[in-house]
C-alpha cells in the first residue's frame, strides 16, 4: 500500500514531500528546512524584537501609571518615571537576552520607587550621636506587580501579533536564499 502525503511546513513555507511505503520513509526538502532553522537566529534582529516588545509593554506602563497616586511632595516624579526602557548591552548579556525592553520606573528620576512598591519597616533618623527619632514606616503600595499580573496574557498576545509578520518575513527571505523547492 502506497501512501503519499504532502506536508506543508507553515513556519518555513517550504514544501516537504514524503512518500511512505511499507516501512521506509523518503523525505525531500528537509535539508532546506534544517538550513533555514540553523540560520534563523542570525536573521532575527534585535530591533525587531525590541519594537514588538515595546508595543506589548504599553498596557503595563499605562496600568502602573494609573495605579500610582501622584506623590505631591515630589511633584509626581514617580508617575513621570514609569517608562518603557531598552536594556543596555551589558544588561542583555548579564541576563542572556538578545533584545531587551522593560517597563518600570527610571531610578534616576524616582530613586524611591522600590520603597513605594515594597514599603518599608520602621525607619529612624539620627538626631545626635546617641539618639534617633522615628520617622515611621511606609506600607507597601504596589503598582508594577499588579500592572504586570493584569496584562501578562495581553503582553504575549500583543508580542505574537506584532512579531509574527516580521518573523515570517525573515523566514521567507531565508527560504528564498537557501532555494526551497529547488
Amino acid at each position: 500500500m502506497l501512501v503519499r502525503g504532502l506536508v506543508l511546513c507553515a513556519a518555513a513555507g517550504a514544501e516537504i514531500d514524503a512518500v511512505i511505503m511499507a516501512k521506509s520513509v523518503h523525505t525531500y526538502g528537509v535539508d532546506t528546512l534544517q538550513r533555514v532553522l540553523r540560520d534563523l537566529p542570525d536573521a532575527v534582529e534585535r530591533t525587531d524584537i525590541n519594537r514588538a516588545t515595546r508595543e506589548a509593554m504599553r498596557p503595563v506602563r499605562s496600568d502602573a501609571r494609573a495605579k500610582i497616586k501622584s506623590d505631591s511632595y515630589r511633584g509626581g516624579s514617580l508617575w513621570k518615571s514609569i517608562k518603557i526602557l531598552t536594556l543596555k548591552r551589558d544588561d542583555r548579556r548579564q541576563y542572556g537576552f538578545m533584545g531587551g525592553v522593560m517597563a518600570g520606573p527610571d531610578y534616576r528620576k524616582a530613586p524611591h520607587a522600590h520603597l513605594v512598591e515594597f514599603g518599608t519597616g520602621m525607619r529612624y533618623r539620627r538626631t545626635t550621636r546617641l539618639t534617633a527619632v522615628s520617622t515611621g514606616m511606609m506600607p507597601a503600595s504596589p503598582f508594577m506587580r499588579p500592572a504586570y499580573e493584569k496584562n501578562k496574557r495581553q503582553i504575549l498576545d500583543t508580542f505574537r501579533r506584532e512579531y509574527a509578520p516580521v518573523l515570517q518575513k525573515r523566514i521567507r527571505r531565508l527560504v528564498r536564499r537557501h532555494g526551497a523547492g529547488a
